[in-house]
Formats: structure tokens, C-alpha cells, sequence
């Protein structure tokens, strides 16, 4: 394997997809009017009146329509107003809304999906890796980094397998031993990695971004499809984010997609690998 770029992922899932259908993605971008959802998480929502009351954690009241969801919202709002006295209730800027108690609890609710990034993660929440539609035609792969860090991609000679890889190094001075070692672990496809999911990468032009980046927001880019054959690979950008992705080019077909994980005594890392199963 080839270690050939980095990509940096502010939290949230690292997307790999062809290119063909990473142009529709639109990502963390709002969609209004569309959301069928309640979505409430917070510090007292155990203490809720019924139908709002829950054993902490994040709340999905799926509605009929927009309309229901946005009943449901007010609902919940009058039943914190008449439970907690002195709560106060703000409406952010997206529509969400914020609420707080006279000791300093909090709780928020949102209608939901706000996104084509939110729909994708919201359908998927105990899932490490899986494919989610991003385009009418083609689904893409997600996969969790956990938490904001820095993602290494390594390529086979072949162009034929992928392999993504998260590292929580000790932060000492043997850090250089440390990355020797991560990479004799991972780079050798090895018992423990289970298999996820499958993705079809059909044009072999494959885009590996942060996921909430949707494609109407790169900078400097006028053909993805040519920066598959850039030598070194190309780093993708926003206007605010540097080095959030990348693109390369891969034997067309269908890849299986394992993971898998290692706690070691001073480092541990997770990784996430793309085997090619049949061409095209």
C-alpha cells in the first residue's frame, strides 16, 4: 500500500463516492420547507410531561408532514413552558430552538432531517460504515471517524483496494515508532476487520471527502473527474476548510468495505478498507 493523502474531518463521517454521484450531494446544506421529523435531545428531558418524556439521548418523533412536525414543535415548547417555571425558549437563526432553565439546564429541538448530511447520519446512527442514496442513481459510503481528526489514505499498487486510517497516537517522542507500527497492522488485510457494507464505484473516479462538504462548495474545482489522475492527489477545499478531501482513481466496480479497530498500550486506530470485488 501507498499512503497518499490526508484528508481532515471536522467530526462527523468520511463519504467516499464516483464522482457522477458526489455531484448531487449537497451536504450539510439546509433543505426548509421538507423536514417530517421532531428532533429534541437535551439535560432534563427524562423530566418531560408525556408524550415528550425520554430516557436521555437524541428524540426522533417521525410526522405525516411538515406541518404535523412543526405542530409537534410547538407542542413540545408549551409543554416545557407550563412544566419549568422560568424557562426560557430561543429561536436560533436556522429555526432550531434552544431552551433554558433557571439552573442552567438545557435542551434543544430542531425539525429534521435540516440536511442531506442529516438524513444520511440520522438513518444510520449505530452503524460504523454504510451506504446511504446521495444521488438519484448511486449511494455513497459513510464512515464514522469519531470525532474530529485526521484521516490517512493509502492506495494498493493495483489501484484495486483503499485504506482509510484514523490514529490516536500517544503524543510523545516515539510518535515516528508509532506510525511504523499502525501501518504494519493495517496494511495487511487481517482477521479482525469486519465486513460493512458494499459500495459500487462504477467510473473508477472516486471522491473521498468530509462528508458534510457538498459539491456546489469546493473551490478551484471545474472537473473532478480530471483530478483523478493527479500525481500527487489532488487536496480538496472549501472557501473555509483546506485539505478536507481528495480524489483518486480506482479499478471500476463494486468494493466490499471492512473495519476494524486496535487499542494498543500507548496508541490505538480504527480503520475502514475498500477491497474490489468485480469490475465493471
Amino acid at each position: 500500500m501507498k499512503w497518499v493523502a490526508t484528508i481532515a474531518c471536522e467530526g462527523g463521517p468520511l463519504l467516499v463516492a464516483d464522482v457522477d454521484g458526489f455531484a448531487h450531494w449537497t451536504g450539510a446544506a439546509s433543505i426548509p420547507g421538507t423536514q417530517k421529523t421532531l428532533h429534541y435531545w437535551g439535560q432534563f428531558t427524562r423530566e418531560l410531561p408525556p408524550p415528550f418524556a425520554q430516557d436521555g439521548g437524541h428524540r426522533f418523533e417521525a410526522c405525516a408532514s411538515h406541518e404535523e412536525a412543526q405542530a409537534k414543535l410547538r407542542a413540545l415548547v408549551s409543554a416545557v413552558r407550563a412544566t419549568f417555571s422560568g424557562a426560557n425558549v430561543a429561536e436560533r437563526d436556522d429555526g432550531s430552538i434552544e431552551i433554558a432553565l433557571p439552573d442552567r439546564r438545557r435542551m434543544w429541538a430542531e425539525l429534521s432531517p435540516k440536511s442531506a448530511y442529516d438524513a444520511a447520519w440520522q438513518a444510520h446512527q449505530s452503524e460504523e460504515a454504510f451506504t446511504h442514496p446521495i444521488s438519484p442513481t448511486q449511494h455513497g459510503l459513510f464512515w464514522d471517524t469519531e470525532g474530529p481528526g485526521v484521516v490517512e489514505i493509502a492506495i494498493s499498487p493495483a489501484r484495486d483496494a483503499v485504506l482509510m486510517l484514523r490514529t490516536w497516537p500517544s503524543g510523545d517522542e516515539n510518535e515516528a515508532e508509532e506510525e511504523r507500527a499502525v501501518r504494519a497492522l493495517v496494511e495487511p488485510r487481517s482477521d479482525r476487520e469486519e465486513r460493512a457494507a458494499d459500495i459500487l464505484l462504477s467510473s473508477g473516479a472516486s471522491v473521498f471527502v468530509w462528508s458534510p462538504t457538498a459539491a456546489a462548495q469546493l473551490a478551484d474545482v471545474s472537473d473532478l473527474r480530471a483530478l483523478a489522475d493527479a500525481d500527487p492527489p489532488a487536496s480538496l477545499r472549501t472557501t473555509i476548510f483546506d485539505g478536507l478531501g481528495t480524489v483518486l482513481r480506482l479499478v471500476p466496480g463494486r468494493y466490499e468495505a471492512t473495519v476494524a479497530a486496535h487499542e494498543g498500550e500507548t496508541w490505538s486506530c480504527r480503520w475502514c478498507r475498500l477491497t474490489l470485488k468485480g469490475g465493471m
